[in-house]
């Protein structure tokens, strides 16, 4: 079964079982940012940090806040639930 945006999602998962396995567990959240960006970028994503998204509703602009990292234009780590 083919799944919407499969292989980006493989290269995730795989880039964050790189970096957790390599890193552990103790480090504060910006170091593992950081590391999982730098290897998404080793696997050819252009991947953003902490890049702006602007809130809608019903039309209207209601705020902004920063995605964590964003890649294809595909938000991989919601800000917003």
């Amino acid at each position: 079964m083919e799944f919407k945006h499969q292989e980006l999602t493989e290269k995730v998962i795989k880039a964050f079982h790189v970096v957790y396995n390599t890193l552990g567990y103790g480090f504060l959240e910006k170091v593992y940012e950081n590391a999982f960006v730098h290897e998404l970028g080793k696997m050819q994503l252009d991947v953003k940090q902490q890049e702006r998204v602007d809130v809608r509703y019903d039309g209207i602009l209601c705020g902004c806040c920063r995605g964590e990292s964003c890649s294809r234009g595909i938000e991989i780590e919601q800000a917003v639930d």
